[in-house]
């Protein structure tokens, strides 16, 4: 019998521990969260995210939702695609969901965009909100800290919508490019 435990995001940054009483606060709004969490997590020199989410496996995932015929076909595939990269890491799991999750989509570039940054940041919030429920603040409840994840995930998926659609047939160096356009954008 295995346990889960969770891990919280590094507390040995300014930036984690501003973002942890952000949380709190009810008056920081969403879009000053969504900031905070992505610069907290782009600047965190031992698990980037960032840099996770540009690395080529991560394009590759798009190329194969974009061509594959099923969801299934694209999990498959994707899964398959990390392993001969031998890329894998968190970003490469939430591309790998990404791939899955744009079935849902009439654009699935654009889909595969916003489910990914969307999941990278279902991540990043989940890991520190679950601890903070209860406390002083606005988490009163699981249900508030539920609600405040979701408002996040869905600004996130506004800016990701709003840098456009990434390349559908992306080099290393153009969806790396891509990546970095969309975490400025996030992190602005």
């Amino acid at each position: 019998m295995g346990t889960s435990v969770s891990q919280g995001s590094p507390g040995n940054s300014n930036a984690w521990r501003a973002l942890v009483a952000a949380y709190q606060n009810a008056q920081f709004g969403t879009q000053r969260l969504v900031q905070m969490v992505w610069r907290a997590a782009s600047t965190d020199h031992t698990s980037d995210i960032a840099v996770q989410l540009a690395q080529p496996a991560v394009g590759s995932c798009l190329m194969i939702a974009v061509a594959a015929t099923t969801a299934a076909q694209a999990a498959s595939s994707a899964a398959r695609e990390i392993a001969r990269q031998r890329a894998s890491n968190l970003g490469t799991e939430v591309a790998r969901r990404a791939a899955v999750q744009c079935f849902a989509t009439e654009d699935r570039a654009s889909g595969f965009a916003q489910s990914l940054f969307a999941e990278a940041s279902n991540y990043l919030v989940s890991r520190d909100i679950s601890a903070l429920v209860g406390k002083s603040g606005r988490l009163t409840s699981a249900g508030d800290a539920i609600e405040l994840k979701d408002r996040i995930i869905e600004a996130v998926r506004t800016i990701v919508d709003g840098a456009g659609s990434p390349p559908q047939q992306p080099g290393p160096d153009e969806w790396g490019h891509y990546v970095q356009t969309v975490v400025r954008r996030l992190r602005q």
